[in-house]
Order: C-alpha cells, then structure tokens, then sequence
C-alpha cells in the first residue's frame, strides 16, 4: 500500500498526487487528511494524503517514503477531501490551495529553513576567507553577528545588502561547507491546557485536624490545604490565583513535596461566548405562512435526500423563526447544522436569537475570533460537541460527522463570494456539500438573487414564499426624492426637505433613526478647482477619499494613506475642495442639524476593534443611540423596533458600477435597508433621495415589489446574454508593468479565441475599470459559454500554452467563475 500525497507547494505542475511509501512504524498513524512530511527533490515539505494505491505511478525502487506523520488524527474526513477535489475542478484552482482553504488557520504544519556556520568556522577563518573572497564573506559575517546560532532565510535575506547576490552566496557556501543549512517544521496550533490542582490520597486521607497540625507553622499552605478539602475536586490554578494573593505558587510545591497535592493538565477549549450572556427565549406561535413553510419544507426533508428550498419572504416575515423550527427537527434526529450569515456583523444577532433558543449546543466560526478560538471551536465541531454552527462564509467548511442541514440567510448577499485566493462561492459549495451528505439546505432572502429566483422558478429549486409580516406591523411607506428638483428649488444640502421634516418628526417623538449611505469617509475625492487635478492613490487606480476626523486621504483598496494638504500639489493652489458624501459626512451633517442627538457611525472604519461593532449595535438596541448613520452593515438582517425612519442619502451608488449586477445590487440594498424600519408598533417610513427617480430598480423597491423588479431584470439579461442563461469566466491579469501586462492578455486571449466553438464568446481583453490595484496594473477578459467546465478548459488550455511558451513571467493570472463583480 502507499500513499497518495498533495505537497504543500502552489505550482500548477504539481497539481497531481504523488507517491510515497509507509515505513512500518507509520503504517497505523497514516490515515486519509493525515498531514505528512515527506521528502520532495533536496528539500522536506509539507503535504496531505488524500489517497492510497497498491500500484504506484513510478517504479517501486524509486519511490522515497514518509518521514513523519503530524496529527494524531487526520484533519480532514473522506467527505471533506471530496469537497475540495470538486472546489479544484469547479473553480480551476490548485487542490493544494482548495485544502487549506478548508483547513482550519493555523493548523497547517510550515517548513521552516535556517541557516548556522558549519562546524570550526570561527571570526579566524572569516578573515582567512575575506582576503580570498570579500564578495562572499558578507553572508558569513551577519552569520557571525546575529546573537543566535541559526538565523532564518527570509531574515538572512532582509539583512543582506542584495537579495539575489545573497541566494546565489549561500549555494556556494554550504557546497564549501562554511554554512550548514537546516529544515523544520514549524509546530501547529495545540489544544489548550490549564493546571488542575487536587488532593492526592494522603492529603484526602488526612482529617483537618492532623492538617492543622501539620501545617501549623505554614498558614499559606494550611489555608490552601483546607480550601481543596472543603472543594473535594480539583480546582484550577487559574481560580486558586484569583482567590489567594500571592505565595500561592510556593504553597502548591511545598504541599506537593509533602504528597499531599498533585498538579495534573487538563485540555480546555476557549469560548468565544464564555463571557456572553443571551437570555433564553420562548417560541413564538407562528403565523399561518410560517407553519404553511415549516410543514412544507420537513414534509420534504422527511423523505430523505438532497434538495434545495428557497425561501423568499419579505423583511421581517419571520424567516429566523422558520429556520429555528426545522433546526429543532434536525436535531432531534441527532444531526448537526450549520448556519451561514453573509459577515461577520451579522453574526452576533443570528448567536442570540439561537442562543436563546438552543442554549449551549452552538459553535461560532468567523475570522473575527482568535486563531486559538477558532481552533477550539473547530475541534469542539469535530467532537460532535456542538450541534448548530454558526458563522461566516467559510463555516460552509466546518468538520461536522452527522450534516443534516445548510441554511444560507441572506443568500443573494455578494460576500458569500470569496474575492481572493480561491474565487468559491459559499451557496455553491453548501448545494454540493449538501449533494455529498443528501440533506437539504435552506437560502433564504427578501430578495433572492436572480439566479436563485429563476432556477426556483423553473423548479430545480423548491419556492416557499412569506409576503407579509410577522404580528401588526406593516411594510413601511416609502417616497421617493427627486434630487435634481432639490437642487433647483436651491437647497444644496446633502439631505432633502421631506427628509428633514421626517428626521424632525422621529426624534420630536423619541424614535430612532437610521440613514444610510454606501461610501465611507467624509469625501468621495479632493479636487484643485484651478487646474482640476484630483488627489489619487499612488498604489491604485482610484482618488482617494477624505477623511475628515483625522485630516486625512485613504485609499480604501491598499489602505495607502497621507496627509490632506491645503494647496494643490500639481499647481500650488489654494482652491482644494472635498467632493461627494460618506458616512463621516453624513454624521457631521447630522450632528450640524441635531446637536442634542446622540448619533453613532457604523462602517469599517469605526469598527476596527474586536467587539466594536457589537457594542455600537447594543447601544443602539437599549436606546442609547438616536440616529445611526451608516454603510451597507446597517442594511442587512438588524431588528430594531424602535426604528421608525430610514433615510437613503444616496440611492444612486451601486447604479454606476460598469457591472451587469449594478440593477440587482441597488433594488437589494434599497429593500434590505428600507427592511429595517416600521418592525415594532410603529409605523415605518422610508425616503429614498435619488438623481435616477424612474430607474426600475428604485421604482420596484419602493414599492417592496421584488417580482415586478425580477420580470423586468430577467428580460435584460436574456437579451444581453447574461446569468441565468450562461455561464462567464472572468481572467483577471495582473503585473507591475502596464506594457507586460497588455501583451500577456492579448497572448492569452489570440490562444483562446482559436479555439472558442460557435455558441462561445470572448470579450476582450481590456484594462479593467480599476486599472491598478495595490501598484498593480490589471487587464481582464470575460469568457462566456453554456458550460463552465468547458469554458474551463479553454482557459486550462490557453494558460498551459503561454507557461510551456514562457510569457507569463512575473505577471499572475486569476480565473473567477461566474465573478460577482467585474472591477
């Protein structure tokens, strides 16, 4: 038997598996998902078995073998591994670098190269050598000064004076044996542990009476001794800390000396909801179209097997509810859950309202907690400790045994989309995790993307549909602003009148507020209105946006930042002016307008602490906030009752993006948002201010009509050759030179173009709309075609035929199927 391994290197060549034998004394520790460090070419890598053969690709004689096996148990299953071969050939990714992505972080084992002075080689023979070759000696002298014995590769590189020269160097010098180089692996995330503090059986045996006069003359001790007697269980040290001040470590080794305590570890696991408290809450009585749902979809999943439900209900018909029903079901069968919000902001709301409901039967998985949380919550998820996992996109990933059920809230959201490395989608991934495990998966939206609706509507999909809202509240009022008419009747101000007569209203009447607008910072862009220059990214394609708080220019895609200045840097005029409207403006308006009024920005610029984004919703939740102001996080899946006004700044953002999505995105971010007002007694109201009154998508919204706006969308797309009715691939090229960049895609797309068949096509290629991205110029292509496999194949094709004629050079190229955005 030998096993089949992935090595941990990215390289589109090693794509494939390779062969290794077992020595006898791993054969029982190499399992499938094992991590294995094997031997490959001069080095030692990392790597994964994801297989085993009796007959081996080369002959057996030539064949090296496992050097060490790194878990104690594999770290994926069967079904994981089978998840990530598909995410391979779905997405033309490397299967390396769909493992990891399913990997929880910091569990990957590293190697690590470090590099000493071989043996004798002392400050003697370093002048020996500096005569011969002074050239050569640098790398031993910052060998001989760093204060430790070995120094590693990337630091030995950043202390040289070139790097290239340095490589080339240190080749030389372990041929000569002047330097030795070494290999290790970097240790993985352990559990945790905490010391346990207990009596042994002596110290049980003893009465308190023989303890007092044992330690008559050792109060510290007698009083610990006494405390674990009282406990009789072990206690942990942290807790003993905490009781007694100081002497406490002293104490526990003269008593241990005495063999009459022991200190023994136990694995504990880090709650990120250790210190939450979520009150318990009763189930509701349904409505009758929650029942109708509920019945329908478990009459269905009843019968076993795979099957996808879409569940299309307005803001605040209660699709949480319907989700916590059948989650009961499925765990009383003795299955798990997993529950996928579409960020991390939402996941607070989506953990209280389970919590109260299922109590401590949750595991919570985002990139927001510590690598040690999630680890632990990764393992308590492996355990079948938890039964309902919640979290962000890669939650679809958790290792749970006994899958029972998906739910995607807010599925047409874009950030189920994952935008770097392996370009997934979570909604595709959760239907083919399902698929493996035969259980069904919920997706639930007010406003389904297309895609979804349309399938749903062709019945590849089950449709379930909730039009009205839970209790007496009623879909809010919505008007819509002409602000060209504003500007003409004079009022230059970023808020209408209608707006402000409602904003007036609102707090006069002790209810909240909540203004929206999908720009951060104060400013869209700083403009000189002499010569017209405007103040760009030095990194990046795009102006940058004014920071008003801290006088400052940011580029929201690299994060490149400089000072605003008071004079034009082109001409040296004094006429620099800040254009457009973000949250920061928004706010200072706001507090301009309502000085007495408590207001609060939520965006990512005011949440950058951990726990921050929760503490400016909870506030807002007890009252503690009048006006809310900001981006697209207040539009999404947030219950507040007392919200009865929602004011849009600016409707128009999203319409202007070069994307065929730019309709569906702006009547989703209207509904969700106009979602958030009139949900307690309260009637909502809701303004929309807007330069495009007659847009279809802004029409329908404002009138929470989703199948007027899906049957108007559908027609374009058929027309334009758009999702639903084909598939697209978009090749996304990237480099430091423009030049270099332009012929690589003209390259790529002359290889394609020969080979496309009469039902495909290729746009482009052409710059990108955001030509240069974090000091990288980009170009991109868009594929399109009935079959994404075979659209995939030509892009394989073309990228093989430019790597084997060597044109790539140091230029990347990125595929996206089905991309969720095309800047």
């Amino acid at each position: 038997m030998y096993a089949e391994v992935i090595v941990g290197i990215q390289a589109r060549r090693l794509d494939r598996v390779f062969h290794y034998r077992i020595p006898l004394e791993l054969a029982n520790k190499t399992a499938l998902g094992s991590q294995v460090i094997i031997p490959f070419g001069h080095k030692k890598v990392s790597g994964i078995v994801v297989g085993f053969t009796e007959k081996p690709d080369v002959n057996e004689d030539k064949l090296k073998e496992i050097i060490s096996v790194k878990d104690s148990e594999p770290i994926l299953n069967a079904e994981l591994l089978m998840l990530a071969k598909w995410m391979s050939e779905k997405y033309g990714a490397l299967l390396i670098d769909c493992l990891r992505c399913i990997m929880p972080a910091g569990i990957e084992i590293k190697m690590q190269e470090k590099y000493c002075l071989g043996p004798g080689v002392n400050r003697q023979s370093y002048e020996l050598l500096a005569k011969s070759d002074p050239d050569l000696v640098k790398v031993v002298k910052i060998l001989l000064d760093y204060p430790e014995k070995e120094i590693d590769y990337k630091k030995l590189l950043k202390l040289s004076d070139d790097e290239e020269k340095t490589r080339n160097h240190l080749k030389k010098l372990i041929r000569m044996g002047l330097v030795q180089k070494k290999q290790q692996s970097t240790s993985a995330l352990k559990p945790k542990t905490e010391r346990l503090v207990s009596l042994t059986s002596q110290g049980q045996a003893l009465t308190e009476e023989e303890g007092a006069s044992l330690l008559k003359f050792a109060p510290k001790q007698l009083e610990l001794f006494n405390y674990l007697k009282y406990l009789n269980k072990p206690v942990l040290f942290s807790v003993l800390d905490s009781k007694f001040k100081g002497g406490l470590s002293s104490a526990i080794k003269s008593l241990e000396k005495k063999n009459l305590v022991k200190i023994e570890s136990k694995v504990v696991f880090r709650d990120p909801l250790e210190n939450v408290v979520f009150p318990p809450s009763v189930p509701p009585e349904l409505t009758e179209e929650q029942k109708m749902v509920v019945e329908e979809i478990t009459d269905k999943f009843r019968l076993g097997g795979h099957g996808v439900f879409l569940l299309h209900g307005v803001t605040g018909s209660g699709k949480t509810e319907v989700y916590m029903r059948i989650i009961e079901q499925i765990i009383k069968l003795g299955k798990q859950v997993i529950v996928l919000v579409p960020e991390i902001a939402l996941t607070s709301q989506m953990i209280e309202r389970l919590y109260g409901r299922f109590q401590s039967q949750l595991a919570v998985l985002h990139s927001g907690l510590s690598t040690g949380e999630r680890y632990d919550e990764w393992r308590k998820i492996r355990l079948n400790k938890s039964k309902i996992i919640v979290g962000a996109r890669s939650a679809v990933f958790a290792p749970v045994q006994k899958l029972g059920l998906i739910i995607l809230d807010e599925e047409h959201e874009s950030t189920y989309k994952q935008s770097d490395s392996i370009h997934y989608h979570a909604r595709e991934v959760a239907i083919k995790r399902a698929e493996l495990n035969q259980c069904p998966v919920i997706l639930g939206s007010a406003t389904p993307s297309v895609e979804s609706y349309y399938l749903a509507r062709n019945n590849i999909y089950g449709l379930h549909t909730m039009t009205k809202r839970v209790g007496k509240s009623l879909l809010p009022k919505v008007k819509i602003i002409d602000m060209r008419e504003e500007l003409k009747s004079g009022n230059r101000t970023i808020f209408s009148r209608e707006l402000q007569i409602e904003m007036d209203r609102a707090l006069r009447e002790k209810e909240q507020i909540i203004l929206f607008i999908n720009r951060r910072g104060f400013s869209t862009f700083l403009l000189c209105r002499e010569c017209g220059y405007t103040l760009t990214c030095k990194n990046c394609d795009v102006a940058l946006t004014y920071h008003f708080a801290d006088k400052i220019l940011r580029c929201h895609y690299c994060g490149y930042l400089r000072p605003a200045p008071s004079q034009c840097p082109s001409c040296g005029g004094g006429a620099i002016r800040h254009f457009g409207t973000g949250t920061q403006r928004v706010e200072e308006e706001v507090k301009k307008l309502y000085p007495t009024a408590r207001v609060e920005r939520l965006d990512l610029d005011s949440t950058t602490r951990k726990g921050s984004h929760e503490q400016i919703l909870n506030r807002f939740k007890r009252g503690e906030t009048d006006i809310l102001v900001g981006t697209q996080m207040v539009a999404k899946g947030l219950d507040f009752p007392k919200v009865s006004l929602v004011g849009v700044v600016v409707a128009d953002t999203a319409l202007n993006f070069p994307d065929f999505r730019a309709a569906e995105r702006t009547f989703q971010l209207l509904t969700q948002v106009a979602g958030r007002a009139g949900r307690g007694d309260k009637e909502g109201r809701v303004i929309i201010q807007t330069y495009n009154p007659d847009h279809y998508s802004i029409t329908t919204a404002a009138k929470h009509d989703y199948l007027s706006f899906y049957q108007q969308e559908i027609k374009i797309r058929k027309q334009l050759n758009y999702p639903p009715f084909t598939q697209l691939v978009r090749i996304l090229i990237s480099g430091k030179i423009e030049e270099g960049v332009a012929k690589l895609a003209n390259d790529l797309a002359f290889i394609i173009k020969n080979s496309l068949s009469e039902k495909q096509e290729l746009l482009g290629p052409s710059p990108a709309p955001l030509l240069k991205v974090r000091e990288k110029f980009r170009w991109h292509m868009i594929l399109k075609g009935k079959n994404t496999n075979d659209l995939l194949a030509l892009v394989k094709k073309g990228i093989n035929q430019v790597e084997k004629n060597k044109l790539i050079g140091n230029n990347q190229i990125v595929v996206d199927i089905n991309p969720q955005d095309m800047l």
